[in-house]
């Protein structure tokens, strides 16, 4: 069974380049911080939650929610999670590929 769980949001992200390599970095997740308005509700989520070491599935992470624009995939190692006090953090080593280009703007 495949899950998928799409997430959209406005948080501030980091471009950088290393070694040549672009890398996006920001908080998928951000504890204890209300979302917005989800359809007549908001949710706020507790640390403990959810943390990287429980992922039984692969984790994607694409452009604008699209699965055909992967950046980065945590079973290939160009997505990588941390878990930290303020929720879980991405960094994802961007791919030459138009969709990789499109989210460094």
């Amino acid at each position: 069974m495949t899950v998928v769980e799409t997430r959209s949001g406005s948080a501030p992200v980091e471009l950088r380049t290393v070694g040549g390599a672009r890398k996006l970095s920001g908080y998928a997740i951000r504890f204890n911080e209300l979302s917005g308005d989800l359809g007549g509700f908001v949710e706020r989520i507790d640390p403990g939650a959810w943390s990287p070491d429980a992922a039984t599935n692969d984790v994607v992470a694409t452009f604008n929610h699209d699965a055909n624009n992967v950046l980065g995939r945590l079973s290939a190692g160009t997505l990588r999670l941390f878990l930290d006090a303020q929720g879980v953090r991405y960094e994802i080593d961007l791919p030459n590929t138009q969709a990789g280009a499109m989210s460094r703007n």
